[in-house]
């Protein structure tokens, strides 16, 4: 059988085309550039976490260091493991304390002026704390308050949170009367 160079063009062009179709058939496809309205919208993602500032006063010298013990609601205020602790220098009568990297939400603190820099607040044989505290929530130790509970300290601590300002006092003593 005899084919004819039309014919055998035509069997060459249709395989450069099958080769050629099939070769871009194989190509990867173009994805299309989403437009601003298609585009979905990325947020910078939300902060999580913050530096808490105290500012401290009412120190009555400048003797040993301020402490200060944060709780979270699941701590144990005042007996259990503060979430986290962190000391300063006091001068003219005040410290200022900073816990970086705090996740915002819901704490509760007690400051102590640790005078003899043991790192513990010392408790005198009736167990009444012998060193000036200082507590977040408005909370003021006495006679008849008993021991802080965590809904006494608690505070909130978010992105825009300010300063807080807490005082330290002696508790009650008992006189020799």
């Amino acid at each position: 059988m005899k084919i004819g160079l039309k014919q055998t063009g035509s069997v060459a062009l249709a395989v450069l085309l099958g080769s050629v179709s099939h070769a871009s058939s194989e190509a990867p496809e173009q994805e299309e550039t989403p437009t601003e309205e298609e585009a979905p919208t990325q947020q910078a993602p939300a902060e999580t976490s913050g530096a808490l500032t105290i500012k401290i006063h009412g120190f009555a010298t400048n003797d040993g260091q301020a402490m200060a013990r944060i709780y979270r609601p699941e701590d144990g205020v005042p007996v259990g493991k503060p979430y986290r602790i962190t000391q300063g220098d006091i001068k003219k009568g005040t410290s200022s304390l900073v816990f970086d990297d705090l996740p915002f939400g819901s704490y509760g603190l007690i400051i102590a002026h640790d005078e003899n820099g043991n790192g513990e607040i010392d408790h005198n044989i009736l167990g009444i704390p012998k060193e000036a505290l200082g507590f977040s929530g408005g909370f003021s130790i006495s006679l008849f308050s008993g021991a802080p509970e965590f809904d006494d300290l608690r505070f909130n601590f978010a992105a825009d949170a300010d300063p807080l300002g807490l005082v330290v006092s002696k508790p009650l003593r008992m006189s020799p009367h």
